[in-house]
């Protein structure tokens, strides 16, 4: 299994910043690797047994998928498709 979707990693780099970047799940893992452009890319990769929360957030335009993993929240926002409903079913059935 492999789920992708294109979206932006929320951040804290001196202030809050949306890094662009790709989301994917596989079966053992899920991980998010930025598009950069500079020499500084973000590459973030979560085991799918380390995760402690998933959720899923609608505001009025803007739809929001949080991570709890590490005593961190990591935040995933403007997702160019609807696959992140599909990463978020496959997160919320392996919490079970």
């Amino acid at each position: 299994m492999q789920i992708t979707t294109n979206c932006s990693l929320k951040t804290f780099i001196y202030r809050r910043v949306s890094v662009p970047g790709c989301l994917t799940l596989t079966d053992h893992n899920l991980t998010f690797e930025s598009f950069s452009l500079t020499n500084s890319p973000i590459n973030i990769q979560i085991p799918l047994e380390d995760i402690k929360k998933a959720q899923l957030k609608n505001g009025f335009f803007i739809k929001s998928l949080g991570i709890f993993y590490n005593n961190d929240w990591y935040i995933f926002k403007y997702f160019q498709d609807d696959n992140y409903n599909k990463i978020y079913t496959q997160l919320t059935q392996n919490q079970k």
